[in-house]
Parts: C-alpha cells; sequence; structure tokens
C-alpha cells in the first residue's frame, strides 16, 4: 500500500493545527510520523517551524498574545470585506450582528440589553433562542463566541458574576474594524430591502 505524501501547504496547516492545540514541537513530529512515516519531516524542522509560529511568521496570520503566555492566530491580510476566520457563514452574520450592536451601543452592552436587539430583530423571543438559520443564540453568544474570542464578557461587580457585559474580544479587534463591520451590515441590509422590493414589485 502506498503511503500519502504530503505537500508543504498541508504539513503546514497540520504544524499550525499542533501548534494552536498546544501541543510540543516533538508531539507534532510523532504524529506526524505515526500518519505519514517515511514522509514527515524531522523533528528539527517541526522545532523550527514552532519557533517561526512564535515570531508570528504564518503566511497570511499574525501570532497576537491575548492573555498571559497564550496566543492566537489571526489574519493579517487587508481586504475589502469584512474577515473573520470562522467556519460558519450563518454564524458569521449573527457575530456581525452582535458586534455592531455592541460598538454603535457604546462599545460595550450588557446581557439584557444585547437580547432586547435581537429580540427586536425577531431572532429570539422571551421565552425561546432557538432560531431556525442560526441555531442555539444563547449557546452561540455566551459560550461559543466567547470561547472563541470575538467577544469578552467585563464582569462589572466582582461579587456578582452575573453582573457583566460584553465587549468585542480580542480577535475581532485584530481581525476586523468597526468600518468594516459597519459596511457589512449595511451591505446586508440593503439586499434584505432589495429582495423585498423585488417581491413587492412581482406582487404588484
Amino acid at each position: 500500500m502506498s503511503v500519502y505524501e504530503p505537500n508543504s501547504r498541508h504539513l503546514r496547516e497540520v504544524l499550525i493545527f499542533c501548534f494552536n492545540m498546544k501541543k510540543s514541537a516533538a508531539e507534532a513530529h510523532r504524529m506526524l510520523s505515526n500518519t505519514y512515516c517515511e514522509a514527515a519531516i524531522s523533528e528539527r524542522t517541526c522545532r523550527e517551524w514552532f519557533q517561526r509560529f512564535k515570531n508570528g511568521d504564518v503566511f497570511g496570520y499574525s501570532l497576537v498574545e491575548v492573555e498571559g503566555n497564550k496566543y492566537i492566530l489571526v489574519n493579517k491580510i487587508e481586504n475589502d470585506l469584512p474577515h473573520l476566520t470562522f467556519n460558519d457563514n450563518h454564524k458569521l452574520v449573527l457575530l456581525y450582528l452582535v458586534l455592531v450592536h455592541i460598538f454603535m451601543y457604546g462599545e460595550s452592552c450588557k446581557e439584557e440589553i444585547l437580547w432586547d436587539f435581537l429580540q427586536n430583530l425577531g431572532i429570539i423571543t422571551d421565552d425561546n433562542f432557538q432560531h431556525e438559520y442560526f441555531g442555539d443564540i444563547k449557546q452561540l453568544v455566551t459560550i461559543d463566541f466567547v470561547n472563541q474570542r470575538y467577544l469578552e464578557k467585563v464582569i462589572i461587580n466582582k461579587n456578582d458574576p452575573t453582573d457583566f457585559e460584553f465587549t468585542w474580544g480580542s480577535r475581532a479587534k485584530n481581525e476586523l474594524t468597526y468600518r468594516s463591520a459597519l459596511q457589512f451590515v449595511a451591505d446586508v441590509s440593503t439586499k434584505i430591502c432589495n429582495i423585498f422590493n423585488s417581491k413587492e414589485m412581482i406582487m404588484k
């Protein structure tokens, strides 16, 4: 049976994944050796790549420290369109709506204010945070977006952990500008209006 020989781009992606998972260069090398046998790169090369990642030398990405000894890789290629490293496009729309509302509200927003905003848009109701298109809104906003560092929870009252507000997280600040976020939401709103206008014309 022939052994798959990975190309340089594939190896780089695997190494970036290992690096983000806090694996050591030696652990990354063992994983590559077990998978690709003789086609795997050496442990020394793994160490060299890991050092480059620590120095922020990853094509199209920059290494940003977000907490003590914790780093994230963020996109550093300028783009006319907002760019976030997010896998699910439908969830990305929700994220933009939330980020823009936080910015427009004064760069911070309490949880109940955010829920009121999403309720006014018809995305959630008082007793239902499930949405057919976006999924579990409460899970996305309070857990997923926070864990991915697009949002940050800032405790207001240290004696009450439930008293907090949302701000832009470190990843959002590094991958997005206020202007591009506003432009994105404006473009989406314009497209929605055009769709409704087209349907009205058909009905006439």
